[in-house]
């Protein structure tokens, strides 16, 4: 630069544009070191954490500060956030446990709400206290899907609902065909069978109760000669026999169960009517049927003359090809003659006691 300045006095032709090359030069020198200052105080500024032109005056510091100190001692003026998660699970055939998550702001939560929906409208069901984290409804359908929503109630009002929804269980219970249960080993059913655990009340209870006596199961027979239509279930021996018409039946309707059968077992009836004593009336030929509606059956087994059935042999268990189909009525029918096989008998159904076995549900 200093020969460009010497150059500029020495010859008079260069001294225009001499001068206008130093003029270029002090302002790029202006321009770096202007740059390189700003560079320094941008670095700072990055270091203490905040970007800044300029240093703003002590009292606009202060108030700074003093704001910054009121925004952590003031609680939040708003109602609490939903919880985090809501989950529900089926307890059984008629309950529902609710588990939920409290969201960050649960500190400041006074309560719990538990809504239902029902009927297209929701409904608030219940409140807890604030430490809650479950809650259990009980008595609700089986085999039904519920919507439930929970939210946190704070002094400043409630929060957003945090939703689900859950289906309740359907009662199943299963009974395999006894291996133990074979032809003449005796004359009781036991303890085991889907209409024994009817009778104690869905497995509840250690007492049986014929469910024909309490409604569970409706029995009806084409027509009675003598017994009881009730001893269709019995567990014990018993009297039951329809009268000497052809193609007689029992049938057994289940007022709130679905059955799936996969075998059964019938037991003969002790002589009554015009039975004759030491005389086998045993079925040899009927059907076993099933139905959702009283008028279209569906065949489940058809035996031809089976001589299962005798009076050294009175009880006997069959196993079935199963449907995988639940059927609310059953149906015993005879298609032939019975044991008897003369006047006097031969079409008569006597049996007292059925049992089944497979799958029975609630309906």
């Amino acid at each position: 630069m200093a020969s460009k300045i010497q150059a500029a006095l020495n010859d008079p032709q260069a001294k225009a544009s001499a001068l206008v090359t130093l003029v270029q030069e002090c302002d790029r020198l202006i321009a770096t070191k202007e740059s390189a200052e700003m560079t320094n105080t941008g670095a700072k500024a990055l270091k203490d954490g905040v970007m800044r032109i300029g240093t703003p005056p002590k009292s606009e510091q202060g108030a700074q500060e003093n704001s910054k100190a009121n925004m952590q001692d003031t609680p939040r003026n708003s109602p609490p956030e939903a919880p985090v998660e809501l989950q529900a699970r089926s307890n059984g055939c008629d309950a529902i446990t609710l588990a939920w998550v409290p969201p960050s702001s649960a500190a400041a939560i006074e309560h719990y709400e538990i809504r239902q929906h029902e009927e297209g409208e929701w409904h608030l069901i219940h409140k807890c206290d604030h430490n809650s984290i479950t809650y259990t409804l009980k008595g609700l359908a089986a085999s039904t899907r519920y919507c439930f929503g929970v939210r946190g109630v704070s002094k400043y009002g409630p929060g957003p609902w945090k939703s689900c929804t859950a289906t309740t269980a359907a009662p199943m219970y299963y009974s395999p065909l006894p291996g133990e249960l074979k032809p003449g080993s005796n004359s009781s059913f036991g303890r085991e069978g889907l209409i024994y655990w009817i009778g104690t009340q869905e497995g509840t209870s250690t007492d049986w109760r014929n469910p024909a006596i309490t409604g569970d199961i409706v029995v009806n027979v084409s027509s009675k000669d003598a017994g009881n239509t009730n001893n269709a279930l019995a567990r014990a021996p018993a009297k039951l026999c329809t009268k000497n018409d052809a193609n007689s039946w029992i049938t057994l309707k289940f007022a709130k169960y679905s059955i799936t059968i996969h075998g059964y077992a019938l037991r003969l009836s002790r002589p009554c009517g015009d039975m004759v004593e030491g005389v086998c009336y045993a079925p040899r030929s009927w059907l076993l049927e099933a139905s959702n509606d009283g008028i279209n059956w569906e065949l489940i087994h058809d035996h031809r003359d089976d001589r299962s059935l005798s009076l050294e042999t009175p009880v006997a268990l069959w196993k079935v090809t199963s449907t995988d189909i639940g059927f609310n009525q059953i149906r015993i029918r005879m298609t032939g003659q019975n044991a008897r096989g003369t006047e006097g008998g031969r079409n008569r159904l006597a049996i007292a006691g059925i049992e089944l076995y497979g799958i029975v549900m609630v309906k």
